[in-house]
């Protein structure tokens, strides 16, 4: 389950670096059949990914900083993310390491919203062009689990920092 999460997660990101599209930026999503809401300003713009094989079900780049966010899905039972075993939720954050070139884990937090398990790691990571930092949020379904991630260089990320986590933490789990 954890190797699926991240590949996904990696794919999402991938594709949406090499991707770009001329939608209406601004956008207010609510996806009932991946059960999340979705609410993004006018700096970032959609991202055409319908024909991304075994990638991401939504994509965005910022064009402040050039970051892309990746929304992606895993069909995956999570008992134990819902038992709120924390030894499962070491096992996800180590997985992300041990499958992310140069991690270095900045912030780690697991919560709950709206009753769904969640957690959010914030990273660093060795990235094509240097160093990157990511946020990602993984929320746990009872029967799958949706990942986003957002990612920009690090020195970019410091100058939109705010903007960045906020879209990051302004993805929810809607049931």
């Amino acid at each position: 389950m954890i190797r699926r999460l991240r590949r996904s997660a990696v794919i999402g990101l991938a594709a949406l670096a090499l991707a770009s599209s001329d939608a209406v930026a601004g956008t207010e999503l609510h996806d009932g059949a991946n059960y999340f809401a979705l609410s993004l300003d006018d700096t970032w713009t959609p991202v055409d990914v319908a024909g991304v094989t075994d990638g991401p079900i939504a994509g965005f780049r910022h064009a402040d900083s050039g970051a892309v966010l990746a929304v992606s899905r895993v069909d995956v039972a999570n008992p134990a993310a819902w038992r709120g075993d924390k030894r499962f939720f070491r096992e996800v954050e180590d997985g992300v390491a041990a499958t992310t070139p140069g991690y270095k884990r900045l912030r780690s937090k697991r919560r709950s919203i709206d009753d769904v398990p969640v957690l959010d790691l914030v990273f660093s990571r060795d990235g094509a062009a240097g160093i990157e930092t990511t946020a990602l949020r993984i929320v746990f379904f009872r029967t799958f689990s949706l990942s986003w991630a957002v990612s920009a260089q690090s020195a970019v990320w410091k100058q939109h920092e705010h903007a960045l986590t906020a879209a990051a933490a302004g993805l929810i789990p809607e049931r």
